[in-house]
């Protein structure tokens, strides 16, 4: 039997392992997921591997993989540890490489200065800017963050990027999540190479320009310069949300979107435009792709001499890479990059480049390149779309060929019609379907016209919007881009309506309460088992997705919410909705509150209805009746005497106090030691507490409690 081929050569047993034998074409596909699943263990633990464990885990993926050569039953299962331990190894490297200081305590008022990175405005005339900083009064070099994102109040011009700044800042370490299960921001940042929050003091001053330290650098300084100009002019070209969506999609300036056209794009499902993807990748390189043939097919010199697609592959390859570096180069724009790349390369190697082998190499290479990525959310969808995508349109292909003739005649007008419609309607019911777990799961928000929404703006956003803008682009260095822009704005003009009105309909978008992680986890086993397979047990995956819905169904929300400071506290009423006390200190904590719970009140809405019905408050002692317990917030050191008197079940304070002798009693730094709480209370009265530092531990961009302020 030849090595590494099970089953060849004998009868398959019969049942499911003969299927499974039958698949073996097929395994390869899963390649990617296995990678993922090592990137997972080292990503998820609440604690922090060592370093000698990826040397371990690089040293088993070899010997799993020499292993392989030698034996033919369980070949497949030894490669598959290989490539576990090799996604391990990957993510341990990565971290390894991107190690970056970050700052263990908030800072009082210092003076700092550096380079800035990047810079971006707001609608309400402030600013965020990245900036590389050259030290921090009080702190050693191998203690001060490299990179810090500022907020600036309001100020008169933004700064550039290149710009040597001198400015007054209180720094803060990296934000924990917000509640038990919650989005881990500090490990983003992290990833981004930010090592700390900074809020500045006063006006930034300019400070004389300094040579570049490297090459990189001047050149990263110098695309960050163009991307910054190309925002400037689209904003001047065109006015509010068009320009700001403009720039977004042409040099990924998300900033200054308006609040409301921000909302109805969202539930309208029509966001992911504004995200530099696959979608802007592929419009980018199919467009020159296309246009270089075109113009080479009108010349027959050209086009009897030279092979015309692999020339216009290899340019198209370029354009995407133009643009990428213009855009911003985010790890999403990466991402799509190198899957429309490996298209192109396909072309150049004849071979067929839109396969699920093509999206599994390209998983591959991201996931090899950026391990991290196996937790952002935009990986996942944006894999989620493309891989049903592929999948669904391979499953209908050969069942019009079992049919023997196409589902729609493409002869005509008509029928050329026709079969794009049905496309359309397919392929955005296929990737709303595929990417709902996902939005619901990360954004508690699922948009139930998307499909709609989305039909009627792609024909605007593939054929006015992106083409016009990546042509205004191209002719900005020359002063001739006002009017491409101009009818890029008017394509954003009517896709903005169509959002607005999609939004306006009643039932637009549904809010929905938090999964559990495993219910993530199942929904994606159970979709890639249904996209992978071919055959009648590819049906199986649907057992997964079943019991993932049946989890997210019967998860038993918190009954007492507390923040990581103390500051908002929150409980769950008779009615079942969240009643916020407090909510002015935080506003974001209380609306991610809010969001994770499915709620779609806003905070001054949560915090009345708590006021009207469910806190009672006097002297700034707060009290609820939650499950039959009563819960006491307080606020001042000087209402624990009161609240300790008063017999309460729970007591949570914002200040250090002395414990009650009776019931439970919850203080700020019992919060500052474990982070935000999260609170059950079972039928018989027991109180269950669920912690931030539960789920995140001690990893190398957690900080937990600072030993003193600078």
């Amino acid at each position: 039997m030849p090595q590494g081929q099970p089953f060849r050569g004998e009868a398959p047993p019969p049942g499911f392992l003969g299927w499974l034998a039958s698949q073996r074409r097929r395994f390869a596909l899963w390649a990617p997921v296995a990678l993922g699943c090592g990137a997972l263990v080292f990503l998820l633990p609440a604690f922090e591997p060592p370093a000698w464990t990826g040397v371990a885990a690089l040293a088993l993926a070899g010997g799993s993989m020499l292993a392989r050569r030698f034996l033919s039953r369980g070949a497949v299962v030894l490669a598959g540890l290989a490539l576990v331990a090799l996604g391990y190894a990957v993510a341990v490297l990565r971290a390894e490489t991107l190690a970056t200081p970050v700052l263990r305590a908030p800072t009082l008022a210092v003076e700092v200065s550096g380079r800035v990175l990047d810079a971006f405005g707001h609608r309400d005339g402030r600013a965020r800017i990245l900036l590389a900083l050259d030290g921090v009064p009080g702190l050693k070099t191998g203690e001060a963050p490299a990179v810090v994102r500022v907020a600036l109040r309001k100020i008169d011009g933004l700064p550039r990027p290149g710009d040597r700044l001198a400015l007054r800042v209180r720094l803060t370490p990296l934000t924990l999540p917000v509640t038990p299960g919650g989005y881990d921001f500090a490990r983003a940042a992290w990833f981004d190479g930010i090592g700390a929050y900074g809020y500045a003091l006063g006006p930034p001053r300019l400070l004389p320009p300094a040579e570049e330290a490297s090459p990189v650098a001047a050149v990263q300084q110098w695309i960050a310069g163009r991307r910054f100009d190309a925002s400037a002019r689209i904003h001047a070209l065109l006015p509010g949300s068009t320009g700001a969506i403009a720039a977004a999609l042409t040099v990924g300036d998300r900033s200054q979107i308006a609040a409301r056209d921000d909302e109805a794009l969202r539930d309208s499902s029509l966001a992911h435009v504004l995200s530099i993807s696959g979608l802007h990748m592929a419009i980018v390189g199919l467009g020159t792709f296309g246009l270089i043939r075109f113009a080479g097919a009108l010349v027959p010199a050209i086009a009897l001499r030279f092979q015309l697609k692999k020339w216009a592959a290899a340019g198209a390859l370029l354009a995407a890479a133009v643009y990428l570096a213009i855009s911003g180069a985010s790890v999403p724009a990466q991402r799509s990059f190198l899957m429309i790349g490996l298209v192109f390369v396909a072309v150049l190697i004849d071979r067929s480049a839109f396969t699920l082998r093509m999206v599994a190499v390209s998983a591959g290479v991201v996931l090899l390149l950026a391990p991290e990525s196996v937790l952002d959310p935009s990986f996942q969808m944006s894999f989620a779309a493309v891989t049903a995508l592929v999948a669904a349109f391979e499953a209908f292909e050969d069942w019009q060929v079992r049919r023997g003739r196409p589902l729609v005649m493409r002869d005509g007008w008509g029928g050329r019609f026709g079969y794009w419609l049905l496309v359309a309607v397919l392929a955005s019911s296929v990737a709303g379907a595929a990417t709902a777990p996902y939005a619901a799961f990360h954004f508690n928000r699922i948009a139930f016209y998307g499909v709609l929404a989305n039909v009627a703006a792609m024909p605007v956003i593939s054929f006015v919007i992106m083409p016009f803008c990546a042509l205004g682009l191209v002719l900005m260095p020359f002063g001739l881009d006002a009017w491409a822009f101009q009818v890029a704005g008017w394509g954003i003009d009517a896709m903005l309506a169509i959002a607005r009105w999609t939004s306006d309909l009643p039932g637009a978008a549904g809010h929905v309460a938090s999964w559990p992680d495993l219910a993530l986890g199942l929904v994606t086993l159970g979709g890639l088992w249904l996209a992978l397979w071919r055959g009648r047990w590819r049906l199986a995956g649907l057992a997964p997705i079943a019991a993932a819905m049946a989890l997210g169904w019967l998860a038993l929300p918190p009954d007492i919410l507390i923040d990581r400071d103390a500051k908002n506290v929150a409980v769950r009423a008779a009615d079942g909705r969240l009643a916020v006390v407090s909510g002015r200190r935080a506003r974001f904590t209380a609306t991610e509150w809010l969001e994770r719970d499915g709620d779609e009140r806003a905070v001054a809405a949560s915090a009345r209805a708590g006021r009207e019905g469910v806190w009672t408050c006097e002297d700034k002692l707060c009290v609820a009746r939650v499950r039959d317990l009563d819960v006491g917030y307080m606020e001042r050191a000087g209402s624990g005497a009161r609240a300790c008197a008063a017999g309460l079940d729970i007591v949570i304070a914002a200040r250090e106090i002395e414990p009650c002798a009776q019931g439970l009693t919850l203080t700020a730094a019992d919060v500052a030691r474990d982070g935000a709480m999260a609170l059950y209370i079972a039928p018989d009265g027991t109180v269950s507490i669920d912690t931030v530092r539960r789920h995140i531990g001690e990893r190398r961009w957690t900080v937990w409690s600072g030993e003193g302020e600078l």
